[in-house]
C-alpha cells in the first residue's frame, strides 16, 4: 500500500486469482475485477476513486503488490503527481496518481505475454504466446515475476527508479480440474518437458536461463539509464540516498552500493546468506548507518531449489549493520556438513518412480525443491539417514508438525508415501553418481601431464 496525504488517497495493489486458470474462476469471461490491479480508495471510508488493472483476468500470478513509489516528475514539459509500479508481469507503469490515467508501460524485462499495452485503452495487447489452456507453453516472466516483492527505490536527484530486476521462465500446462493435483503437475518449470528434467546438464540450462539485474529504469525517458547484471535471481531491495548513492543485498550473499547517477560499484561486503530484504539507513548522534536484514527463503530458493543459487548460499539469517571506519568483523560463514548417507536399496519399478516424481513433485516440491533438489532451506532429502528413512511414513502422517511439517495423513496413502519413499532413495542414487562424476572429473584435472 502506499499514501498521499495531499490527495488523501490510500493506494492499495491486489494480488493474483486462485485456482490460476482463468477458465476454472470466470468460464474465461470478463477482467476478473480488481485481480492484479492498483486500487486507489479514501482512507477514512474505503469509498472507491479509481482503479487501474495491469493483468486484466490474470492467469500466471503476475499480481500487482509490489512496491508502488509516489513522485513528482516532468513529464512532456508538463508537473506529474505519479505513481509508479513494476509489477510481475514485466511492465513498468507510471499513473497519474490523483485520476489514475495511464501515462506509459513499457517491458523492463522480456515478456512475451503481451506484445505492449495500448496506451489509449490502458489494456495490454496479449500475444496468445503464453495461452496454457491452447497446449504447454513456456512463459516469460514466470510466475515469480520480472519483479518480485523486494522493494525497489526513487532517488528525486537523479530521477530513476532502482529496481531489483530477474529475468525467469516458467512452463505451464493448464489442470484439468479446478485444484492441485498430486497426479497432475500444473505448474512446470525447465523447457518443453512435462516438467523440469533431473538431466544435471539440462537443469544447469536452464539455471543460465535464469538472472537478475539492477535497473536504473528512467521513468521519463521510459528506459534504463544503466545496468548491473547477476548471475542468479532473488537479489534484494534497493535504498537510494542523498549521497548519490544505492545500496542493494544479493542474493550470492554481499552487501553492495553503487554510483546512483552511473551505476559504478563504490563497495561491496559479504554478509555470509542471501539479502533479499530492502536495506534501511538511519542516523545515531551524528553518525550514519546502513542496515540490512540477510536471510534466505521464500519461494525461489523452495520450489526453485535446482535453479536458486541453492547450496551456494545458506539460511543464516542475522542482522548487519554498516557504518564508515566500522571496525567489528563478520563471523566466517557457517559450513554444513554434506556427506551422503549409506544409499538405501531401490524397490521400485521405473513407471512407479516416475509415479512417484509426479506425486512429489506436486505436493512435496513447494519446501523441498523440484526433483527433490532443496534450495538450502528447508532439509535436502536426498541425504536421508537410515532412521528417517525408517520414520518417513510417520514424518509424512504428522510427526514433524511442530517443526513446520505438515501432515499428510488423508492425502495420502501409505502406498503413496512408500513410492514418494522409493522416489527419495532413487534421486539418492542419482546424487551418489553425480558426486561420483565431479570427483573423476576433479581427479583427472589433478593428474600431472606427464601422467595422463
Amino acid at each position: 500500500m502506499a499514501y498521499d496525504p495531499e490527495l488523501d488517497l490510500l493506494y492499495v495493489g491486489v494480488g493474483n486469482g486462485s485456482p490460476w486458470n482463468y477458465d476454472f474462476r470466470s468460464e474465461g469471461k470478463g477482467d476478473n475485477l480488481f485481480l492484479s490491479s492498483i486500487v486507489a480508495v479514501r482512507p477514512d471510508t474505503g469509498e472507491y476513486v479509481w482503479h487501474y488493472q495491469t493483468t486484466p483476468g490474470d492467469r500466471w500470478d503476475f499480481t500487482a503488490t509490489q512496491h508502488m513509489v509516489l513522485a513528482d516528475i516532468v513529464i512532456e514539459g508538463k508537473p506529474r503527481k505519479v505513481i509508479m509500479q513494476a509489477p510481475k508481469n514485466g511492465f513498468f507503469y507510471v499513473l497519474d496518481r490523483q485520476t489514475g490515467k495511464l501515462l506509459s508501460a513499457d517491458k523492463f524485462v522480456p515478456a512475451n505475454w503481451a506484445s505492449h499495452v495500448d496506451l489509449s485503452t490502458g489494456r495490454p495487447v496479449m500475444t496468445g504466446e503464453a495461452d496454457y489452456n491452447k497446449g504447454p507453453k513456456m512463459v516469460v516472466p514466470s510466475f515469480l515475476g520480472g519483479h518480485s516483492w523486494q522493494p525497489m527505490s526513487f532517488n528525486p536527484q537523479t530521477g530513476y527508479i532502482y529496481l531489483p530486476a530477474q529475468e525467469t521462465v516458467a512452463g505451464l500446462e493448464a489442470a484439468k480440474a479446478p485444484e492441485f493435483l498430486p497426479t497432475k503437475s500444473v505448474v512446470n518449470l525447465g523447457l518443453n518437458a512435462p516438467d523440469l528434467p533431473e538431466d544435471p546438464q539440462i537443469t544447469q540450462q536452464v539455471r543460465d536461463a535464469w538472472k537478475g539485474r539492477l535497473i536504473a529504469w528512467d521513468p521519463v525517458k521510459k528506459a534504463p539509464a544503466w545496468t548491473v547484471d547477476y548471475k542468479a535471481p532473488g537479489n534484494g531491495g534497493t535504498l537510494s540516498t542523498a549521497g548519490n548513492l544505492v545500496f542493494q543485498g544479493t542474493a550470492d550473499g554481499r552487501a553492495v552500493a553503487y554510483a546512483a547517477d552511473t551505476g559504478r560499484k563504490l563497495w561491496e561486503q559479504r554478509v555470509n546468506s542471501g539479502a533479499m530484504a530492502g536495506p534501511v539507513t538511519y542516523e545515531v548522534k551524528g553518525e550514519q548507518y546502513v542496515t540490512f536484514m540477510v536471510g534466505w527463503g521464500g519461494a525461489l530458493p523452495l520450489i526453485g531449489g535446482p535453479l536458486s543459487l541453492g547450496a551456494q548460499v545458506q539460511p543464516e539469517a542475522r542482522v548487519v549493520t554498516f557504518k564508515l571506519d566500522g571496525k567489528a568483523k563478520l563471523p566466517a560463514p557457517a559450513q554444513q556438513a554434506r556427506d551422503l548417507p549409506p544409499l538405501q536399496t531401490l524397490a521400485a519399478s521405473a513407471e512407479q518412480v516416475q509415479q512417484a516424481r509426479t506425486l512429489f513433485n506436486g505436493l512435496c516440491a513447494s519446501c523441498h525443491g523440484i526433483n527433490a533438489i532443496s534450495g538450502g532451506v528447508v532439509p535436502d532429502l536426498r541425504y536421508l539417514s537410515p532412521a528417517k528413512h525408517q520414520q518417513f511414513a510417520g514424518i509424512l502422517y504428522g510427526a514433524r508438525i511442530p517443526k513446520g511439517m505438515p501432515s499428510f495423513n488423508g492425502v495420502l496413502t501409505m502406498d503413496q508415501v512408500e513410492l514418494i519413499r522409493q522416489y527419495l532413495v532413487k534421486r539418492s542414487h542419482d546424487l551418489a553418481a553425480e558426486l561420483a562424476t565431479a570427483k573423476g572429473s576433479k581427479a583427472a584435472q589433478a593428474e600431472p601431464a606427464a601422467q595422463r
